[in-house]
């Protein structure tokens, strides 16, 4: 990171809690991507003012879920920032599986959040792109939340953006925001985070930098 929010693994988890590196045709587009077992898998990265977002963010990734039993429906988190008392002030991006309903949610707390919002729904074995953004008004307190899935796009007004620094509170990649739960089974090739205002070529250009590496 060029921040310093380096992930290391099983930091509070132990050994165990270290994911895999895969790699060549396991990979994703040829890429290295670090895979994650669903069981009890996970990265931390520890607090710091560059993970406190308190205004514009974006989260960026490739991932790529595995297949699953259907009969065993999951919640699998790709990155969580949040508190544990309620509302739970994110942000957090998640898979939720399975069936039809499999989405990928963009959560600020228990109440603002949104998923991607297609009849579709989330293929699972396969990469995607997904980008998740919170873009202000000129106030600063109002704006909207906005998540894209490969090429479809889905947003939701907010009148007032909760605080979702979660200033104290370590990042987890992985899991939830405890380390201890909703573990994401599949690979992570990249997260990208932004910590303030992009542009729509800014957004443009990141799109087109994940899809062209990643082969998407």
């Amino acid at each position: 990171s060029g921040k310093s929010n380096d992930a290391f693994p099983g930091k509070d988890g132990g050994p165990s809690a270290a994911p895999t590196i895969v790699m060549g045709a396991n990979g994703i587009g040829g890429k290295q991507a670090v895979h994650f077992d669903g069981a009890s898998n996970f990265l931390q990265i520890s607090d710091s003012s560059s993970l406190r977002w308190s205004s514009n963010f974006t989260l960026a990734t490739v991932e790529r879920q595995a297949t699953y039993d259907a009969s065993a429906a999951s919640i699998g988190y790709i990155y969580g920032k949040f508190t544990q008392t309620a509302p739970n002030p994110g942000p957090a991006l998640y898979v939720a599986i399975p069936g039809p309903a499999e989405q990928i949610f963009g959560m600020v707390d228990n109440n603002d959040f949104l998923t991607n919002s297609t009849d579709a729904g989330y293929p699972t074995g396969v990469p995607h792109l997904v980008i998740f953004q919170w873009i202000a008004d000129a106030t600063g307190t109002s704006g909207t939340l906005q998540i894209q899935l490969d090429q479809t796009t889905n947003t939701k007004r907010l009148a007032t953006f909760p605080d979702v620094s979660a200033n104290g509170f370590d990042a987890f990649i992985g899991a939830n925001g405890d380390g201890d739960s909703f573990y994401f089974a599949g690979d992570i090739a990249t997260i990208i985070a932004v910590n303030g205002s992009t542009t729509d070529a800014d957004q443009a250009n990141l799109a087109a930098y994940l899809k062209s590496r990643y082969g998407l």
